[in-house]
């Protein structure tokens, strides 16, 4: 693998994940990947995406009050 990377064949790299299942087996392979995820990653990823489903929400947010004011200025005043 590391000598058709050299040698600027990346058509191995799409089969590499396969690679890795064929080689160290299913429980092997999910174990190593379940190291990956450390508390620091957890906490990152659940700051990314509150961040943004904070920002989905307030561009929903003005779109409806956006919406609202522009209904409330075409109606016509009936008071007086």
């Amino acid at each position: 693998m590391q000598m058709q990377l050299m040698r600027r064949n990346f058509s191995g790299i799409q089969s590499m994940n396969m690679y890795m299942i064929m080689k160290n087996g299913i429980g092997n392979t999910f174990s190593a990947l379940l190291t990956s995820l450390t508390p620091v990653n957890i906490g990152i990823s659940a700051v990314v995406a509150s961040g943004i489903a904070l920002t989905k929400a307030y561009y929903v947010n003005s779109q409806e009050l956006s919406n609202f004011n522009r209904t409330i200025s075409l109606q016509p005043c009936t008071e007086g």
